[in-house]
C-alpha cells in the first residue's frame, strides 16, 4: 500500500461482515492490517450497544468504500422478523449498493471437519443446506462482478491471508473511481481555494478548468508518485534515440494515456525547445494522442501541433480520450478469458487498421500500462490495465503491430500480477492469436522502457524481460543510484540497429 505523505492522501472505509464467536481473531486481525496500512475498519462491533438495526447496516454499508466478507463454518444469528441471516442481509446490501466486495471462505477441509464437529444440540446443525448454498453463492462469481475470493485457514498464524488481504485491498482500492476520506484541512483548502494564486483563484475558466483537471483522480495520483523514475525513464530513452528516429525519417509519435507517458511527452517538448538543430524538424512532426495531460503540453508549446486520437472527451478516472469505444457497453474486470464482443471487435478493428495505417513506417508508439502479469502460464499473461475502454485501446494499440514502446516501472514488472475482478487483460492467451502476448514479444517490434531503484531490482527485472524475449538490453544509473532500462525484442532492434 501507499504511504500517506500529507493530509491530502484518501483513507478509505473498508466494512467487514462475518459471523463473530468463531471468527473474532482473524477478524480483528484484518481489522488492525486495515489500520496500519491507513484506512479505517468499520463493522457490526462499532454499532452502538445491542443496536442491530437493518437501516443501520445498509447506512454503513452505504457510507464504505469496500465490503469484505469473511465466512467460516457457522451460519451465525438470524435477522429479526427476516428468514435471512446477517452474513446473508450484509452481503445483499453491498451488492445492491454494487461495493467492490472481497471474500474470504474457510478452507473446504477445515470447514468439513468443523460442521461434522457440531454437538447434538447446536442449532447451527439446522443451517447445513444454508449455509453450504451460501459459500457456493458467493464463491459462484458471473464474470464481470468485480468480487474477488480467497480462502483462509484458522490453524496457525494469519500471516498468508494479511498479505493476501493487503494486496486484494491495494488493487480494490487503486481501481476506484472515487470515494475515501481526507482530512479537515485538504476539505479546508479545496472549499478556500487557498492551493491556487489569488488571480487564478478569482478566473473563472481557469477554476472551471482545475476542477475538471482534478476530477481525473488516477491519473492525477499517478502524475505525483514515483516521479524520478519516470522522469529517468523518459530522458533516458529520448536522450538516447530520439534524434536517430527523427535522423532516420521517423517523425509519426503517438503517446498513449498514462503518467509514464506524461512525463515522456513532456521530456519529448523539453528536447525540441533545447536542440538547436531539431528546429528545422518540427514542421515534419506527425503527433496524436489520446492523453489529456500531453495533449494540452503539447498544445501550449509553441510551433508544435498535435491531434487528440480518438476524438471525444476525456473520461473522468486516467483522463483519456476513447472516441467511439466509449460507445460499447461497458464491462466489468473477467474472472476467466473470455472473447470480445462482435460490437467490441469491430471497434477495435476500426481503430487498430488507423493506427496501423499511421504508425507501421516512420511512426513510433509510446504506450504504458497498469501492470504486467510475467508468468507464461497464466491465462491473463501480459500488460493489463484498470479500465474497460482503455483495454480496448490498447489492445488496438498492439493489434497493429507497430514499432511500440511500453513504459513501466520495477514494481509493474515484478510486483503487479494480473487480479480476477480487478484487472483487463488487452491480450488473449492463444498461440495462434494476433494479440497473444508470447506471440508478440516474438514477432511485433517491441521495447520495453523502466527504471529501478535498485541493483538488486534490476537484476531481477532484466531475467524477466530477457526470459519473454526482450534481449537487447541497455541501461543508465543515475547519482541517486536509479538504473533506466530498454530491452528490445528482435524485431524492435533490427529497425533500430540495436545491438
Amino acid at each position: 500500500m501507499r504511504e500517506l505523505p500529507d493530509c491530502y492522501e484518501r483513507r478509505y472505509e473498508v466494512f467487514f461482515s462475518s459471523t463473530y464467536e468463531d471468527l473474532k481473531d482473524i477478524r480483528k486481525s484484518l481489522m488492525e492490517e486495515t489500520a496500519k496500512i491507513g484506512n479505517l475498519a468499520s463493522g457490526m462491533e462499532f454499532f452502538p450497544r445491542g443496536a442491530r438495526d437493518v437501516d443501520l447496516i445498509e447506512a454503513r454499508i452505504r457510507s464504505a468504500d469496500v465490503f469484505v466478507l469473511l465466512v467460516g463454518a457457522r451460519y451465525g444469528s438470524k435477522v429479526k422478523q427476516q428468514d435471512a441471516h446477517f452474513i446473508d442481509l450484509e452481503y445483499d446490501i453491498a451488492m445492491r449498493l454494487n461495493k467492490p466486495i472481497l471474500v474470504y471462505l474457510l478452507n473446504a477441509e477445515e470447514y468439513r471437519a468443523a460442521r461434522e464437529s457440531l454437538s447434538e444440540g447446536d442449532p447451527e446443525r439446522n443451517y447445513d443446506t444454508q449455509l453450504k448454498a451460501f459459500r457456493e453463492r458467493v464463491h459462484e462469481l458471473a464474470d464481470g462482478t468485480g468480487r474477488i475470493v480467497g480462502t483462509f485457514s484458522l490453524r496457525g498464524d494469519h500471516n498468508a491471508l494479511l498479505k493476501e488481504f493487503d494486496q486484494d485491498l491495494d488493487g480494490v482500492i487503486s481501481a476506484l473511481p472515487s470515494g475515501g476520506w481526507v482530512r479537515g484541512k485538504a476539505y479546508d483548502d479545496l472549499r478556500s481555494r487557498v492551493a491556487l494564486e489569488r488571480s487564478v483563484s478569482a478566473n473563472h475558466f481557469f477554476v472551471k478548468f482545475i476542477s475538471e483537471f482534478n476530477k481525473f483522480n488516477v491519473l492525477s495520483d499517478r502524475t505525483e508518485q514515483q516521479t524520478e523514475l519516470k522522469t529517468s525513464i523518459a530522458k533516458f530513452f529520448l536522450e538516447q534515440y530520439l534524434g536517430e528516429m527523427i535522423e532516420r525519417g521517423f517523425h509519426k509519435f503517438f503517446f498513449e494515456s498514462g503518467s509514464s507517458v506524461a512525463y515522456l511527452s513532456q521530456e519529448f517538448i523539453k528536447l525540441l525547445r533545447e536542440k538547436a538543430w531539431l528546429s528545422g524538424k518540427l514542421g515534419k512532426l506527425e503527433l496524436h494522442t489520446n492523453n489529456i495531460l500531453s495533449y494540452i503540453d503539447f498544445t501550449l508549446t509553441e510551433r508544435i501541433q498535435i491531434e487528440l486520437f480518438p476524438y471525444g472527451p476525456p473520461e473522468k478516472k486516467y483522463g483519456a480520450t476513447f472516441g467511439p469505444l466509449t460507445s460499447l457497453t461497458e464491462l466489468r474486470p473477467p474472472l476467466k478469458p473470455r472473447p470480445l464482443t462482435a460490437a467490441a471487435r469491430s471497434q477495435v478493428n476500426r481503430v487498430t487498421e488507423w493506427i496501423a495505417g499511421q504508425y507501421r513506417k516512420q511512426g513510433l508508439i509510446f504506450m504504458t500500462a497498469s501492470g504486467l502479469e510475467r508468468s507464461p502460464q497464466s491465462p491473463f499473461y501480459g500488460p493489463h490495465v484498470g479500465s474497460y475502454y482503455n483495454m480496448l485501446f490498447k489492445r488496438a494499440l498492439l493489434a497493429a503491430k507497430c514499432p511500440t514502446v511500453i513504459l513501466l516501472d520495477e514494481k509493474k514488472v515484478l510486483d503487479s500480477p494480473f487480479r480476477k475482478g480487478i484487472c483487463y487483460p488487452p491480450c488473449d492467451h492463444n498461440k495462434k492469436g494476433t494479440v497473444d502476448w508470447g506471440f508478440l514479444c516474438k514477432n511485433s517490434p517491441l521495447a520495453i522502457a523502466l527504471g529501478c531503484a535498485s541493483e538488486a531490482r534490476c537484476v531481477e527485472v532484466e531475467s524477466v524481460l530477457t526470459e519473454m524475449g526482450f534481449s537487447a538490453i541497455e541501461k543508465q544509473s543515475s547519482p541517486q543510484g536509479i538504473s533506466a532500462i530498454i530491452a528490445s525484442n528482435k524485431p524492435f532492434a533490427r529497425i533500430w540497429g540495436l545491438r
